[in-house]
């Protein structure tokens, strides 16, 4: 008897129920469509304010149209031009991501990359001239909340592998440049873990895409090693110290260089490491003037210890751009019968861009992989960069190279290579 109760109760209530959930469902859709609502009346306004400040530049057009032979009105008319299409483009892709993470929720992930083709030739008598499918590199990347989760696969070479179930044979490169998570707490404390580029300011900013020569410096990648596996803490402010004086940092500690650091250590010892980014006033002159040291302790599976260092500066100003850089390692053998070895490198390259689309540039520089036999190489460039649109560069260069060693040959050459931003 008390189940028939029971179900009657439930019969009874049943309406009620679905109702009620109903009820629920529809508030919630209301409350997405007020939400879109807001989205929609946002982009309204950032259309009024495009709208604005196109009117605001045709009349400039109009008032200058006079005195068109004033190269600095045309300089200005360029430059209004930029801003308008850099406006419009960061207006429509922060609101539509905003929008999309919003309602649809973070599950896509970005994905970009570049592509880079080189031709180069010499007078080497061992080193013909040769088109070079350079690299094709992937980044992915995914923000959820604070974290945010980056990749770089890169394709280096025109990657061709065969097997035949014991043995593989191929040409090219396939490998993960960068795999790490970050938790972003705040500009002045932010954790990263994983697969990360040694923090020289050359080697982080490697990518053909950015940088104006074909070629990299000497030294890059043989005094601090590519990157590292480990624990990465950073900040940045560029106005920590005083209203234009600011300052950045990083700390890491990581395994030492191997064959499987991704996998193991060679050894108990863990490289420390760290740099001191120093934003300088601009004294309204320049408009980057930084100066950076990188520090790097540890020792290898032999207990010999590695001290390595570097000085930085990047100044940009007027359309110059100098950076300089020097670096160091020092190896304390643990045997003691082996002297104390020591090389440095380092290079001087100043640019100079004009109508934001062309760029001269010229390089020194020099590699002393041990200090006890002066065996360095000496290197000068001299190119041109044109980037007839922001996505894609042209290069060109010539370089001459010579070296200390007698039996190593001296050689010039030219270079050229296109990239494209994927």
């Amino acid at each position: 008897m008390k189940k028939m109760y029971f179900f009657v109760f439930f019969l009874v209530l049943l309406p009620y129920l679905v109702a009620q959930e109903k009820n629920s469902k529809a508030s919630e859709v209301e409350k997405i469509v007020n939400r879109l609502k807001e989205y929609e009346d946002r982009f309204d306004n950032y259309e009024r304010q495009i709208k604005d400040l196109k009117e605001e530049v045709k009349n400039l057009r109009e008032r200058v149209s006079e005195v068109e032979q004033d190269t600095k009105v045309e300089e200005l008319r360029e430059e209004v031009e930029d801003l308008i299409e850099e406006t419009e483009s960061e207006v429509i892709q922060e609101n539509t991501l905003g929008l999309l993470n919003r309602y649809l929720g973070t599950n896509f992930v970005n994905i970009s990359g570049y592509y880079s083709f080189v031709f180069s030739d010499n007078n080497k008598s061992d080193s013909p001239g040769h088109f070079r499918a350079h690299e094709l590199t992937f980044f992915f990347q995914k923000q959820i909340q604070n974290f945010n989760l980056f990749a770089e696969i890169a394709f280096e070479n025109a990657p061709s592998f065969e097997g035949n179930g014991e043995e593989i044979s191929g040409a090219g490169e396939i490998f993960v440049e960068q795999a790490w998570l970050e938790y972003l707490y705040n500009p002045l404390v932010n954790i990263r873990v994983g697969l990360m580029l040694t923090p020289e300011s050359r080697n982080l900013h490697h990518y053909p895409t950015t940088t104006y020569s074909v070629y990299s410096p000497l030294h890059i990648a043989k005094i601090f090693p590519r990157d590292f596996v480990g624990v990465l803490v950073y900040g940045d402010s560029e106005y920590m110290l005083s209203e234009n004086f600011g300052l950045g940092y990083m700390l890491y500690i990581s395994n030492g260089p191997g064959v499987n650091k991704g996998e193991t250590d060679t050894n108990e010892n863990k490289v420390l490491g760290g740099k001191l980014i120093l934003h300088l006033p601009d004294f309204d002159l320049f408009d980057q003037f930084d100066i950076g040291v990188n520090l790097s302790y540890g020792k290898n599976e032999d207990k010999d210890k590695d001290l390595l260092w570097n000085l930085e500066v990047l100044l940009e100003a007027k359309g110059f751009a100098l950076h300089i850089e020097y670096a160091q390692g020092r190896r304390n053998f643990d045997n003691n019968t082996v002297r104390l070895r020591e090389n440095y490198g380092g290079f001087l390259e100043l640019a100079y861009t004009f109508w934001d689309k062309y760029s001269l540039y010229g390089r020194g520089e020099i590699f002393n992989p041990d200090r006890r036999v002066q065996d360095h190489t000496k290197r000068i460039l001299f190119g041109f960069r044109y980037k007839p649109i922001s996505e894609i560069s042209l290069k060109g260069e010539f370089f001459y190279e010579w070296h200390k060693d007698p039996t190593q040959e001296n050689f010039s050459g030219f270079a050229f290579s296109i990239v494209a931003l994927l």
